[in-house]
Parts: C-alpha cells; sequence; structure tokens
C-alpha cells in the first residue's frame, strides 16, 4: 500500500471533505475512487476544457514537443515560482 501526501486549500478541502461525508464516504476513499476510475477510463474521469489562452499556448507547446525538463523537483518548483 501506498501513502500519498497532497496539500489542497483548506476551503476546498473542507467543502469537498463534506460532499463525500453525505455521499457516506471518507476524502481518502474519494481519492481512491477517482484513481479507480482514471485506471479505468485511461484518463481523467471528467472532461478537461482550455478555457483560457495560457492553457491554449501549453497544450500547443506540448503537441509541438516544446516541453521544459528539469532534473530535480528543487528545479521545478523554482521555474514555477517564478513570476
Amino acid at each position: 500500500m501506498a501513502n500519498l501526501n497532497i496539500q489542497v486549500e483548506e476551503q476546498l478541502y473542507q467543502k469537498s471533505k463534506q460532499i463525500f461525508e453525505i455521499l457516506g464516504m471518507d476524502f481518502d476513499t474519494a481519492i481512491v475512487l477517482f484513481l479507480k476510475q482514471t485506471v479505468r477510463e485511461q484518463g481523467i474521469p471528467f472532461k478537461l476544457t482550455l478555457k483560457n489562452p495560457e492553457s491554449i499556448q501549453a497544450r500547443k507547446d506540448v503537441e509541438n514537443g516544446h516541453l521544459a525538463t528539469f532534473n530535480s523537483l528543487d528545479e521545478l518548483l523554482e521555474d514555477l515560482n517564478v513570476d
């Protein structure tokens, strides 16, 4: 069994936790359901859309092979935090 440690905004966590409880499950069970459905669908189990120009450009970059590579997690995080 693997352990998963994620960080989400507190408000998002609390609101989603309330919904999961109404559905009769805890947060961990909901995440496992998401992962199982991802495997079953062989992709993200909901529609993804590109509604803003940055997302559209990022997708074009990926399709054209213009990808950033990083040698470590620190390099990736540093790149993500650059304004």
